[in-house]
């Protein structure tokens, strides 16, 4: 099937599997070659805290952007095709509430766990979120659904 004839946005990686491989990473890393500039685990209530409610707000959010896809009835997942474009709830805040949420998570579930390298992959994960998942996306929506898609991109922000 060629690139134009595909109805999905051929995304480099399921997303739910880039946070799989990015903690995997991190733990082989933390192994591997251990850092440290965290507290360590349950020493500080602050980071405790603060981790626990990034972790809330990530899985909140990704949570939110899943069921309003859902209450619109269109497919979630990025290997199938678009059949509405959703742009209530959640998603008058940010075009990619479900990939925002991920970021935070990770990064939240990183703290949690004393992950220094999960901290540290929280970048890469994002930008391969970016450029390898959201972009491409972006790019599928814009040829689907033309104008309207190219109002929504405008009148609301991809990440915050």
């Amino acid at each position: 099937m060629s690139e134009h004839t595909r109805d999905n946005p051929n995304v480099v990686i399921f997303p739910p599997l880039l946070l799989l491989f990015g903690f995997g990473l991190a733990i082989l890393l933390e192994w591997l070659l251990p850092i440290t500039f965290l507290a360590p685990v349950f020493q500080s209530k602050f980071q405790t805290g603060f981790s626990a409610i990034l972790a809330l707000i990530g899985l909140s959010t990704a949570l939110l952007g899943v069921l309003e896809l859902r209450k619109h009835g269109t497919h979630v997942e990025p290997h199938k095709p678009a059949l509405f474009l959703v742009h209530s709830g959640v998603y008058k805040l940010t075009r990619n509430p479900i990939y925002l949420g991920m970021v935070i998570f990770f990064l939240g579930v990183s703290i949690f766990w004393n992950l220094e390298w999960g901290v540290i992959l929280t970048l890469p994960v994002a930008l391969t979120l970016h450029f390898g998942v959201i972009k491409r996306e972006e790019a599928y929506l814009e040829g689907k659904f033309g104008a309207a898609y190219m109002l929504f991109r405008k009148n609301t922000r991809r990440w915050l």
